[in-house]
């Protein structure tokens, strides 16, 4: 049984390091599978604790596409098949997202150059090759607009009539990574769906 949990808390957890929130991008069904499995990781069960520390210590993130996944899945079937089951893996296609050069200019009141991985200001021009949270680049050209900042999805709901031409910052509040990874993880997507007819 543990090396059945480790092998599903090892993909899970290159999902997410902490239990998934409820979004209506992740199901009930998939949520409680996976609180499930990283309860039974983490209450008691020392060797499946131990599995996942070594994985995550020594692989690293694990994002699609990259040789640490590569690295810590031919861990996990080495231990799998150490442990008695029949395992085998199979080819797959799975999209890889490399981080592009990414820079900000604030544009008013003054004029000033930064270097940040997230956007959290007014007025702005933003350069993107790749840009975070499912959201597509600007292929290296200049996107320039006035930052539209609202602090929920209800929020961008209200006042979406004026969210037109604008660039959307979501400036949550932190409560727990659990509940505030929801704008990084469904915040394009939300907007996209909400402001795109």
């Amino acid at each position: 049984m543990g090396a059945t949990i480790v092998c599903l808390c090892f993909l899970l957890s290159s999902v997410s390091s902490s239990l998934i929130p409820t979004s209506r991008y992740v199901s009930m069904s998939t949520k409680m599978a996976t609180d499930a499995i990283l309860r039974e990781a983490l209450d008691g069960n020392d060797e499946v604790f131990q599995r996942i520390a070594y994985i995550c210590d020594t692989f690293g993130p694990r994002f699609s596409g990259t040789p640490a996944l590569e690295k810590a899945i031919d861990h996990v079937v080495e231990l799998a098949t150490q442990d008695g089951l029949e395992v085998f893996t199979e080819p797959v296609m799975i999209p890889r997202w490399v981080r592009g050069r990414e820079s900000l200019r604030l544009v008013s009141p003054s004029v000033r150059e930064k270097n940040m991985a997230m956007v959290q200001v007014t007025p702005m021009s933003l350069t993107s090759k790749a840009a975070v949270g499912g959201s597509i680049g600007t292929l290296g050209k200049p996107l320039v607009a006035e930052a539209f900042v609202v602090r929920s999805f209800d929020e961008l709901k209200e006042r979406a009539a004026n969210a037109s031409g604008k660039i959307v910052v979501y400036n949550a509040p932190f409560v727990s990574y659990g509940e505030t990874v929801e704008y990084r993880f469904a915040g394009v997507f939300y907007t996209v769906e909400l402001l795109i007819d």
